[in-house]
């Protein structure tokens, strides 16, 4: 088959369907990365064709744009923000999408941009999204996230609820989203995006572990395969500069990953404030360029690196609630402590604590909170125990093997 996959955003929309393309090549496939020349390198050296797509930003701009997603007090607001943010080159990047999709046996994008696939059914492509996390899965078992969950009423009352709720909530984010892009729409021939969340595709391949899933009844358009990963290189080099900070001991890991926020200078110095002096703690810049003034023993900043060599050296990881990141350590099997900055960040916080593989603290004050948080994490040991025995439970999934499979069968009965 000749496969085009597609994904815009940060390392954690982008990294899972690369890790998908490398299953698919695997499998003898031809398969083709449409997508913003910021990863052009990691999906070239995944042996992945790269197709250009826009916006030619550098690492700055992007991260501005975390940064003023980090504003949006509400998910709403937060996806108004995501679209309007890609209005500049929305035309360009349907018209290459036009162009590339034609003579690929299938389609792959992400779910946060279903309006692709009115592209590939003009095509006559099949077309199938990946989701990233399990809580924009509609399900009769569970209402929306923000929505009152009747938890005292009879099964069937509650299963009915959450069925309409699903649906009032898939219609406000199309109407959310269409009164945002409608006009790019419109000037393309186009018709306005709709069941966002109810029916984005016919194939929805659902990239968490199914042991998170246990019990939540979804329609056969979605399939749970377990954690779609793809990681750095080893690197040698920054291996002996941790080993040489660690000296065989475990510590605290700091990585705030792609998110970005205001006045990090003054959170940071806080977080330098309150930190328990002497105790050592890696930091990894990420996409904010996180960085203390202080260069004290117990300090080490690092920058890229492989997730799977740094967090085995990790005693907790202190996170944003990244669905990557948050899957890295659950591999890891390390105590996770997360600091929700905004989006699904808060539901995997809340998995986290549900599995009892670690805590949550407000992103307000959390340089102030952190130091009594690792405490507890490294005096409970249930924490640690939990993580590792999840992530014994995760080393038994193949979520891009098992993706690819059910990829192929998908095409092969159409």
């Amino acid at each position: 088959m000749k496969i085009l996959l597609t994904s815009h955003g940060s390392t954690g929309d982008i990294y899972p369907i690369i890790a998908l393309g490398k299953a698919l090549l695997k499998n003898g496939h031809i398969v083709r990365f449409s997508c913003a020349p910021l990863f052009k390198d990691e999906i070239e050296q995944a042996g992945i064709t790269f197709l250009h797509l826009p916006p030619d930003w550098k690492q700055e701009v992007f991260t501005e744009c975390m940064r003023e997603l980090d504003r949006q007090p509400n998910v709403l607001r937060l996806l108004r923000q995501i679209y309007r943010s890609g209005l500049p080159f929305m035309g360009e990047l349907i018209d290459r999408m036009d162009r590339y999709i034609a003579g690929h046996d299938l389609v792959i994008g992400s779910y946060v941009f279903p309006h692709i696939g009115v592209l590939a059914e003009k095509h006559q492509v099949p077309f199938a999204v990946v989701v990233f996390s399990h809580n924009v899965v509609p399900s009769k078992s569970n209402a929306p996230e923000f929505v009152p969950k009747l938890r005292a009423f009879p099964k069937w009352i509650r299963e009915r609820w959450n069925r309409l709720a699903w649906c009032m909530v898939s219609g406000i984010i199309d109407m959310t989203v269409n009164r945002v892009i409608h006009p790019v729409l419109r000037e393309k021939n186009l018709p306005k995006m709709k069941h966002f969340l109810l029916k984005p595709a016919d194939l929805c391949i659902v990239a968490v572990s199914r042991e998170l899933m246990k019990g939540v009844c979804v329609s056969e358009r979605f399939k749970t395969v377990g954690y779609l990963r793809n990681q750095t290189a080893y690197d040698p080099e920054i291996e002996k500069e941790l080993d040489a900070f660690c000296q065989g001991e475990k510590v605290s890991i700091l990585n705030f990953g792609s998110v970005s926020f205001d006045h990090i200078e003054g959170v940071m110095s806080r977080f330098e404030k309150y930190w328990e002096k002497g105790k050592k703690i890696i930091l990894q810049s990420g996409w904010a360029g996180l960085s203390l003034k202080s260069f004290g023993n117990e300090f080490k900043t690092i920058g890229k690196m492989s997730h799977n060599q740094l967090f085995r050296r990790a005693s907790v990881v202190i996170h944003h609630g990244g669905a990557g990141t948050t899957a890295a350590v659950f591999h890891a099997g390390k105590p996770q402590i997360v600091v929700p900055h905004f989006g699904d960040q808060y539901f995997w916080a809340s998995e986290v604590c549900r599995r009892s593989c670690g805590l949550s603290v407000p992103q307000k004050n959390w340089p102030e909170l952190l130091p009594e948080a690792v405490s507890k994490i490294q005096k409970q040991k249930k924490y640690l125990q939990n993580a590792e025995s999840f992530a014994a439970i995760l080393a038994k999934e193949n979520g891009p093997a098992c993706a690819a499979k059910i990829i192929e069968d998908y095409v092969a009965h159409r």
